[in-house]
């Protein structure tokens, strides 16, 4: 194998190993996030009112998000202040997308549920993202309460961050909240984050190392071929 093959099997070797690791850095950092394992592995409940529940148990629909259960805040009609929290691992100075949906079970429209959403660095508790929403509930069918709220970017300052979810609902009767589908990804450098580029730019990337493989095994045939033209 001559030089000019082995830079190019080096490069395409390179590429997919970018590749492998954007597929792997797009990666849902959170443990568990749809509850999906039927507990809470992953996470720490705080406080008496919150708990990992089949929907079927509310009479809400089977599944959703893929999975048949969720965290349920304020069951038994008990007062808000119960937290969800989990710590995921990051790398301070990189941006990430944080998202999940939440909603209300309840017959109840004007029984509003609301969340307080808290990102801190693990090791100085210092904040680094605070918001809160609010649902109200519209009946006892979960697809139509449950809502996909906008996502929100924070930028790590270490190398474990903490997500709490906490309950901060006025109305705790006859209503409960569910959260399920939380997700924090690496944010990509198309989006503005510190992250790796997306894995459809680096698939680009390993074709076009591939085209000038191409053309540079043509360009050796062709000046060989014109080496034997001139030894005639």
């Amino acid at each position: 194998m001559n030089m000019t093959m082995k830079k190019i099997f080096t490069g395409l070797a390179a590429g997919a190993l970018l590749v492998s690791f954007a597929a792997t850095a797009h990666a849902n950092l959170v443990t568990n996030g749809n509850f999906a394992t039927g507990t809470s592995a992953g996470w720490t409940l705080i406080g008496p009112a919150v708990a990992v529940v089949p929907y079927a148990t509310w009479g809400l629909p089977g599944t959703y998000a893929g999975s048949a259960y969720g965290a349920v805040y304020g069951f038994s009609n008990q007062p808000a202040g119960s937290t969800l929290r989990q710590a995921i691992a990051t790398t301070a100075g990189t941006s990430y997308t944080l998202s999940f949906d939440y909603g209300s079970a309840s017959v109840y429209t004007n029984f509003v549920q609301s969340l307080l959403t808290t990102v801190t660095d693990t090791t100085t508790s210092a904040n680094i993202l605070s918001q809160t929403v609010s649902t109200a509930g519209s009946g006892t069918t979960l697809n139509t309460t449950y809502t996909l709220f906008p996502s929100y970017t924070f930028t790590a300052t270490g190398s474990s961050t903490t997500l709490s979810f906490t309950d901060v609902s006025a109305a705790t009767i006859s209503v409960d909240a569910f959260l399920t589908n939380v997700s924090v990804i690496a944010s990509p450098l198309s989006n503005g984050g510190n992250g790796v580029p997306e894995p459809e730019t680096l698939s680009l990337l390993g074709i076009g190392i591939m085209g000038i493989g191409a053309n540079m095994r043509r360009r050796n045939r062709n000046t060989k071929s014109m080496g034997k033209v001139s030894e005639i």
